[in-house]
């Protein structure tokens, strides 16, 4: 049999053959059958094509005319002639849109009688009411205006001898399609190229701009049939040097033009500009995004809102949809519609009886486990009263129980059951793995025919659990490259598979950071290229990548996976033009609403994965029971009860939550503006958005937000369609960055399926007992799934009373709560209400999000910060209300601690040199209101008995332990003469003192361990300190510029208010006051 697998050249009918044996002994170990859905099974998801593009621009506009904006001639947020004519093009019957009894036709018709009396009226308003006069069919007027605009012709050319003007009077005759004057016509066609600028190719000369450019080539290919032969070569070396410059002003996303121009309208102006040209619509681009995925994805934001939000954004952007719709351009899901899709699908499979059972038609462990890295709460999924979670621990101890399960079902298992929080499974498996490769003799975990298929993805599982280095490094890499074809650089040598070399490249991905000899990595990195080399090689026109008989999909998804995990975009990988981001946006789903050509759990699972590493989010699944989801496309009875809860900016409940009726008839409709509408509260809504409620304005980034049963939908409120039941709640937000569960005040559905009141009941029994036992207040949380501590705020306060420190610890993170850490204003305020609950949250990133919030931190070189292989994890700490069913409604989020909190990472597991030791720190990361993030140093200390490390911080956020490249650790006790630097003693003349509050050092030993240069002045009695380009000068006994303490001269020493030294110059400083010590760190 091996011989005849080597073979290259097999025929048809053996590889059918070889496939049918293969499908037979491979039964056990493949995840994925080859049964697709029946009919009715998958269940629809929402998409924004161009057409419903196209309709929400013009809807936009025609809500700003029956609101009553002017019609006056066409500026950025008024109505003209130009946006008749493009409404009208684009389909619209602009009669029936109505202000005061004044139809928009009328507004067009009253203007064109205003500026045929007015014979200053400027060019570009004549040409534009031409056209919109020929679309109404109003010829008389058309044709009035046309004589109007013949006779402003010049001996030049021009109409009004200004650009601005006459480009787009020329433009708007050439869409006219007329027969026009030849001797005119080349007059027209000297003038434009006349207003060129030699240097870069844009118009005019004078003030090149983006719009007048694109106008200005498309007024030549209208009119250059008119040229002399002479001049057929200007005119087209014109039109080169412009598109060149256009070209140049691209930006990432796949638009055009400067910050402070409306990327809409310079989008569509391209699109608009390349369709005339018969170019490809998408054929410019930046990278992997061009004109129409701007327009398609970046275009429209979640308000409704095009580009700037005015009248000509929208008109605009009607016109470039109805481009794209008119060439067939193939509506595109977002990232978070098709994780959505997929995991419905999925769920409508499990709870219709596909068994988690690890067979071939059902689901696996790495379903259950990608379900769960998705956000998904498995264990609210039931079929026969079993729910999906209980189901993969049933079938984790049969896979446990069974002596022969093979290696890709142990991995998958350890990785379900270590995402579900099932630990001790999870270690159990991890342990059989790690027998079995060091019983066998290949460095694999299992030898004979076809194990490879095993072997694999048990490797890369390893690797995607973060914990590939507790197995035989070197026996494992030795194994991969073996398994290699040497010619081709596919997996395994007997027969390529795609899915197996993409696991085989990611596997050694994973075990390179733990290989040492510089030859042997060098040997993985050409084994790893050679192998993506094979994998490109098979990339299809469409952007997806196809081997015989394989589903696109699965083989697209493990591409995407590959980029990803090599910190690159995924549509790099092109072929004309098309990448796999592209394919799966466009192609991924059936019209049935399945999956790839599979139709089955596999193809859901992939989709949902690849979809969760392109960015996207699952959003609410509905309930199939209670009128499905928002916007699911369910049809909807005349009249429905939802739920409307309003909290303020304050967090106040400015209503509810209370239940109203919708009809289909309102205004509004079934959708959460007319919820809004029926609470009785004042609002404002125009342009798709609710602007203000009860007096609440949107400022800036801040303002109001909604959410339907607990997910934030990726629309319009006016564009999700509520069913029976829905819970709709309106909320003010302060934090664009966050989502409803993030925000201060506003939860969804807490993580995992959760009693808060019986995990209160169960946390304090455990406190309590811990108390008696060892005197200590410690609470551990290894056997809670959701990593979550809830405790009364009397009991808070009684640990506070009682001088006892609260620690909290999860998976190796220990959290020390000072005796009066937790007892701050916000948890005071709410201290006499019975319903209060503290929540504690440890929580351990994803691998992929760790990756992504390090790449966004920008760890490396550039920052001098360095992994160290330990992971990342989210600290919390809120005040939360539960209902009677222990389900949270609101939570209130401490953002800042009376005394700093001690966090101790355990890193046991991690290898450290001596050198790393001492330039460990601890890391918070930042998030800024533009989600940029910034590591913050926070120093620390490493306890080589214990292995841990240790520091404090004031506030919580997204931690970790990094190596800095340069760090300096300062710590001082207040009346103490000696202070550390790094772990190391030095002595203080002087002491630390504390002076009208405020913390006083002697500036030289602090200023100089900083790295700053130190100057005493003795004529002006002033110290100098220099640090890099910054200087700073004191003099004692005045007072400083921001500080309220002056700098003091004790025994001869200058002592000045600590933080403000440190914080001059960028050093971070924490005051930890129960041992009375200052902590500096830069």
């Amino acid at each position: 049999m091996k011989i005849f697998l080597k073979q290259k050249n097999k025929s048809w009918v053996s590889r059918l053959m070889l496939v049918v044996m293969m499908a037979i002994l491979l039964a056990p170990i493949l995840p994925f059958g080859i049964e697709g859905f029946e009919d009715g099974q998958a269940v629809a998801a929402a998409v924004y094509g161009p057409s419903q593009l196209k309709q929400t621009a013009m809807d936009n506009n025609r809500l700003k005319f029956e609101s009553g904006v002017s019609f006056d001639g066409g500026g950025y947020d008024t109505f003209g002639f130009y946006d008749i004519y493009i409404l009208s093009q684009a389909g619209e019957t602009v009669t029936s849109w109505v202000y005061n009894g004044q139809s928009m036709k009328d507004n067009a018709v009253s203007l064109a009688d205003t500026t045929l009396a007015d014979p200053s009226s400027p060019a570009k308003r004549v040409a534009q009411g031409y056209l919109a006069m020929k679309e109404l069919g109003d010829t008389d007027r058309a044709d009035q205006l046309l004589q109007v605009l013949k006779g402003k012709q010049k001996l030049n050319g021009s109409f009004d001898d200004n650009a601005f003007s006459d480009i787009p009077a020329f433009e708007a005759l050439g869409r006219a399609k007329m027969n026009y004057d030849a001797e005119a016509a080349k007059k027209i066609i000297a003038y434009i190229l006349s207003q060129q600028q030699n240097t870069t190719g844009a118009w005019p000369a004078d003030w090149p701009d983006f719009q007048t450019t694109a106008q200005a080539i498309r007024s030549l290919e209208y009119f250059k049939s008119y040229a002399a032969d002479s001049e057929k070569v200007k005119v087209q070396t014109a039109i080169e040097k412009g598109t060149k410059w256009m070209k140049e002003q691209q930006n990432a996303d796949g638009s055009f033009g400067e910050v402070w121009e409306d990327p809409v309208v310079n989008t569509a102006e391209v699109i608009c500009m390349l369709k005339l040209l018969n170019e490809e619509l998408n054929g410019w681009k930046i990278g992997s995004a061009g004109p129409v995925d701007y327009m398609m994805n970046n275009a429209r934001k979640e308000n409704g809102v095009f580009g700037m939000g005015n009248i000509m954004s929208n008109t605009y952007a009607a016109e470039a949809y109805r481009i794209l719709e008119d060439s067939g351009h193939l509506p595109r899901y977002t990232a978070s519609q098709l994780a959505t899709l997929a995991a419905k699908n999925n769920k409508s499979l499990y709870e219709k009886g596909s068994l988690v059972d690890g067979s071939g038609n059902n689901f696996n462990l790495y379903d259950v486990y990608i379900l769960q890295r998705a956000g998904i709460d498995t264990d609210a999924w039931k079929y026969n009263e079993k729910s999906m979670k209980n189901a993969a621990i049933e079938l984790a101890d049969t896979i446990l129980a069974d002596p022969s399960s093979p290696a890709k079902k142990l991995a998958y298992g350890y990785l379900a059951m270590k995402e579900i929080g099932e630990t001790e499974k999870a270690n159990q498996l991890l342990d059989i793995l790690k027998g079995r490769q060091s019983n066998a003799a290949n460095g694999a975990f299992e030898d004979g025919l076809y194990t490879v298929f095993s072997n694999m993805p048990a490797f890369e599982a390893l690797g995607r659990s973060g914990n590939i280095q507790v197995i035989d490094i070197e026996a494992a890499v030795g194994y991969i490259l073996g398994e290699q074809d040497g010619t081709t650089g596919a997996w395994p040598a007997d027969w390529p598979d795609f899915q197996t070399t993409a696991e085989a490249v990611r596997s050694l991905v994973y075990l390179k950071h733990y290989v040492g000899d510089a030859s042997v990595v060098q040997d993985l990195q050409q084994a790893m290229d050679k192998g993506i080399m094979w994998l490109k090689s098979n990339q299809e026109n469409d952007g997806s990548f196809k081997t015989d008989w394989d589903d696109p999909l699965i083989n697209t998804a493990e591409v995407i996976y590959i980029s990803k995990l090599l910190n690159e975009d995924p549509n790099n990988w092109l072929k004309d033009g098309k990448g796999p981001v592209d394919y799966i946006l466009d192609h991924a789903a059936n019209e049935d609403g399945t999956f790839g050509t599979s139709k089955n759990i596999m193809s859901n699972t992939w989709a949902l994965d690849a979809c969760l590493m392109m960015g996207g989010v699952v959003g609410s699944l509905g309930d199939e029971n209670n009128g499905g989801s928002p916007g699911d496309g369910n049809t909807n009875p005349d009249e429905i009860s939802v739920t409307v809860k309003v909290i303020g900016k304050n967090k106040e409940t400015l209503y509810g939550p209370g239940t109203v009726k919708l009809h289909k008839n309102d205004k509004y409709k079934h959708t959460p503006v007319n919820a809004l509408h029926k609470t009785g509260l004042s609002y404002n809504y125009s342009g798709n958005m609710v602007n203000e409620i009860a007096g609440q304005k949107n400022e800036g980034l801040q303002g109001w937000m909604y959410m339907v049963n607990g997910s934030v939908p990726g629309n319009a409120a006016i564009e999700t369609i509520l069913g029976e039941g829905d819970e709709v709640t309106w909320w003010y937000s302060t934090n664009p960055n966050e989502v409803p569960g993030g925000a201060a005040g506003i939860i969804t559905q807490p993580e995992t399926s959760i009693n808060v009141h019986e995990a209160k009941k169960a946390d304090e029994k455990a406190l309590a007992d811990m108390l008696a036992k060892t005197g200590e207040a410690k609470l551990l949380l290894g056997e809670q799934s959701n990593g979550k501590a809830y405790l009364s705020l009397k009991t808070i306060a009684d640990l506070a009373e009682k001088d006892k420190n609260l620690m909290v610890i999860k998976d190796g993170i220990q959290l020390e709560f000072g005796k009066q850490s937790l007892m701050t204003g916000q948890l005071e305020e709410h201290l006499s209400e019975k319903d209060a609950v503290l929540e504690i949250g440890i929580k351990e990133l994803t691998e992929d999000e760790q990756k992504d919030l390090l790449k966004k931190a920008g760890i490396g070189s550039a920052s001098g910060l360095f992994e160290i292989g330990g992971k990342v994890v989210a600290l919390t700490v809120k005040i939360v209300y539960a209902n009677d069913k222990g389900d949270i409604t609101t939570t209130e989020e401490i953002k800042d601690f009376q005394e700093p909190v001690k966090v101790t990472f355990d890193l046991s597991k991690i290898k450290l040199t001596e050198e790393s030791i001492g330039n460990l720190t601890g890391i918070r990361y930042e998030e800024d209101k533009n989600g940029d993030i910034t590591p913050v140093r926070l120093g620390g200390s490493y306890h080589r008995d214990t292995k841990k490390y240790d520091f404090h911080t004031d506030r919580f956020s997204n931690y970790g332990i990094l190596r800095a490249e340069q760090l300096i650790k300062i710590q001082i006790q207040v009346d103490h003469d000696k202070m550390t630097v790094n772990e190391k003693q030095s002595e203080l003349d002087v002491p630390a003192v504390i002076i009208n509050n405020r913390t006083m050092v002697p500036v030289r030993f602090v200023a100089e361990n900083l790295g700053a240069k130190v100057e005493w002045l003795q004529e002006t009695k002033t110290v100098k300190i220099t640090l890099d380009s910054k200087e700073l000068i004191l003099q004692t006994g005045e007072q400083l510029s921001d500080a309220d303490t002056p700098a003091v001269l004790v025994q001869g020493r200058v002592l000045v208010p600590l933080r403000y030294v440190s914080e001059y110059f960028d050093a971070r400083v924490l005051w930890i006051p129960p041992s009375k010590t200052v902590e500096i760190v830069k």
